[in-house]
């Protein structure tokens, strides 16, 4: 298995977490469950990139409101 792989995790334990991964073997995905030490797991960013850009949004439309300007799309 790859070393960069996005998961879940499904358990905790006081020195490993449980985290479920797809594998890909020959034309389908199996599901494996792997543990792996605290210190090999990161958040994935994606979720934080995601609310930056609701933000970033968010604050173009309220300054093309008050400058009255067109609305972005």
């Amino acid at each position: 298995m790859s070393d960069r792989r996005t998961g879940i995790v499904y358990n905790v334990t006081p020195h490993a977490v449980g985290v479920i991964v797809n594998k890909v073997v020959g034309n389908r995905y199996i599901e494996k469950r792997v543990n792996l030490r605290i210190e090999h797991i990161r958040h994935s960013k994606c979720r934080q990139e995601f609310l930056d850009r609701v933000k970033r949004n968010h604050d173009a439309h309220v300054e093309a409101k008050a400058t009255g300007g067109t609305y972005l799309e």
